[in-house]
């Protein structure tokens, strides 16, 4: 296989159970969600980049930041979002 063929999938929900908006935070001047994506660049260097969210101003950060997005509905309750399927995810990627 070669890492062209690799897609990494990011989750970065907009809800969290203490912190709001916890992936878009800034520590040391970068969010958490471009600390993953930069994190992910350097480990596979030419895998695709997607980030599941259910939040646009997530997916913002992410495309600006080099990822490809993949928008979820807001789940009706933390419990749902928290079991959101991978095959799921990974199926809305491999159709865009």
């Amino acid at each position: 296989m070669n890492l062209e063929d690799v897609i990494a999938i990011i989750p970065a929900r907009c809800g969290s159970r203490r912190i709001r908006h916890k992936n878009l935070r800034q520590v040391l001047g970068k969010s958490l969600l471009k600390r993953a994506i930069d994190r992910t660049r350097v480990a596979l260097p030419l895998a695709r980049i997607v980030v599941s969210t259910d939040c646009e101003a997530v997916a913002d950060r992410g495309r600006r930041s080099g990822a490809d997005i993949v928008l979820l509905r807001a789940s009706k309750s933390r419990a749902e979002a928290d079991t959101e399927p991978l095959w799921q995810v990974s199926r809305d990627v491999l159709v865009q």
